[in-house]
């Protein structure tokens, strides 16, 4: 638990470092002793020839939104992912990502990548991923 990390080794030099690069020394309205929560709150599509995609994941209606009209994309074209998030209650730890390919409705492959460990925090983290094609 996070209390437990907080507590853990308190002698121990680079243990606290690690500690602090988590984020553990300082004091969040966002900690508490409940389930560790990521909420996802926009992912963006940015492309080098025409203006972003941005997807505001807060607004209750913008899923419903996207099923009912998908985001399609020409073959070939190149963009950039970025996901904006907040980590709440407890510390994440090997937080991946996994994004499914459709093509006419079927599965046509999956990209994994690991983003990471994430502290409780007020603080909005972001990840911007490889260029895709």
């Amino acid at each position: 638990t996070l209390d437990e990390y907080k507590n853990l080794d308190a002698n121990d030099e680079s243990l606290r470092k690690w500690k602090e690069s988590l984020g553990l020394s300082t004091a969040s309205s966002q900690l508490g002793d409940g389930k560790a929560q990521v909420v996802i709150l926009s992912l963006s599509l940015e492309f080098e020839n025409h203006p972003e995609i941005f997807i505001d994941l807060t607004n209750p209606n913008t899923l419903e939104d996207i099923k009912k009209k998908p985001i399609v994309l020409k073959a070939g074209e190149s963009y950039v992912l970025k996901i904006r998030f907040k980590v709440l209650n407890d510390i994440v730890c090997g937080l991946k990502f996994l994004q499914v390919y459709k093509r006419a409705g079927f599965s046509s492959g999956t990209i994994s990548e690991m983003i990471g460990s994430y502290s409780p925090s007020d603080e909005v983290y972001e990840k911007r991923f490889p260029k895709e094609v």
